[in-house]
């Protein structure tokens, strides 16, 4: 039986990236309330590099790792097969 691994969203990238959007979201909130166009671009030049951060980071090493994704699937990595369809017949004539 496949232990079961959850570390979703548990890496320093994923939460760099959320509370970096979080603050930026922040930002564009602030922007409405006191309309300024310029404070909203701040705000979504924050969340875009909130998105970079978590990303850079991830592939930094920071992120969690593929392996324990798969392992926590149990399929190996493989994607799950189409309904109706099998490796062996394709599902044409």
């Amino acid at each position: 039986m496949n232990e079961h691994l959850d570390t979703e969203g548990r890496s320093i990238a994923a939460w760099t990236g959320v509370f970096t959007i979080m603050g930026g979201s922040l930002v564009m909130a602030v922007a409405v309330v006191i309309p300024s166009v310029v404070l909203f671009i701040v705000g979504v030049l924050i969340c875009v590099a909130g998105v970079v951060a978590g990303k850079v980071l991830s592939m930094a090493g920071y992120g969690a790792k593929a392996a324990t994704h798969a392992s926590a699937r149990g399929d190996n990595g493989r994607a799950a097969p189409l309904p109706g369809k099998s490796r062996h017949n394709s599902g044409t004539s």
